[in-house]
């Protein structure tokens, strides 16, 4: 039983890690960041043009399969497998069970985001049961994409987490505690309005969306920071 025990524990924990990431990119990870770290330079500015991107287009996320989805994140997973290399008593089962369910959330999270997004016509019965149960549904991860100053509510796997998060002012702790950073909008007037169920985006218009946002960053056409 207590192996099951430190597994949820484990989901916890990552559940945080998961939110705590999409709090960080969506507030400082700039559409033109540069950052001179070989290898991850590259892979951190790909993350900040997807994530305004996303911004831009929400629906676009939903074009990922399942394996595109899990490659996406699959990738983090060697950091934290050398920090649980380095920790003792890696071999005990607690900490094996702890480490299995923040890697399982880690997988998941890009999956549960997509579906975040999908209308209704694109959801099954399992997807509706689990969003009405215990993962964050559409209805309330549309609030993160709707307010102007971006909506808390930075999970995208766990509904009630989701909520403890915001009651307990975590993110309003932890960006009272780090260095005045600038904090990028992610309010784009007149974005594309995505509301087809089903939905399939073609190439030409990704393309056609990364050129508008390339356009509007260069140009400031929204601020850089929040004033």
């Amino acid at each position: 039983m207590n192996k099951y025990y430190h597994l949820l524990i484990g989901i916890l924990i990552g559940d945080f890690i998961v939110a705590s990431a999409h709090w960080f990119e969506d507030n400082y990870l700039y559409y033109d960041i540069k950052i001179n770290i070989p290898i991850l330079s590259g892979i951190i500015n790909d993350i900040s043009k997807g994530n305004d991107m996303h911004h831009y287009v929400p629906r676009l996320i939903t074009q990922k399969s399942y394996l595109e989805a899990i490659m996406s994140t699959v990738k983090f997973l060697p950091i934290f497998l050398i920090v649980y290399l380095c920790i003792p008593r890696r071999t005990k089962t607690a900490n094996i069970m702890i480490f299995l369910g923040i890697s399982f959330m880690i997988l998941i999270s890009e999956i549960t985001h997509r579906w975040t997004h999908y209308r209704n016509c694109e959801k099954n019965n399992i997807i509706r049961l689990l969003q009405s149960t215990i993962l964050v549904s559409s209805k309330e991860h549309n609030k993160h994409h709707t307010d102007e100053k971006a909506s808390r509510l930075y999970g995208v796997i766990l509904k009630h987490s989701n909520k403890f998060y915001d009651f307990i002012g975590i993110w309003d702790l932890l960006e009272s505690i780090i260095p005045n950073l600038c904090k990028k909008p992610n309010y784009f007037p007149n974005k594309p309005i995505l509301e087809q169920c089903p939905y399939k985006m073609t190439e030409d218009e990704k393309n056609m969306y990364k050129q508008q946002l390339h356009e509007i960053r260069t140009k400031n056409k929204i601020p850089k920071c929040y004033t």
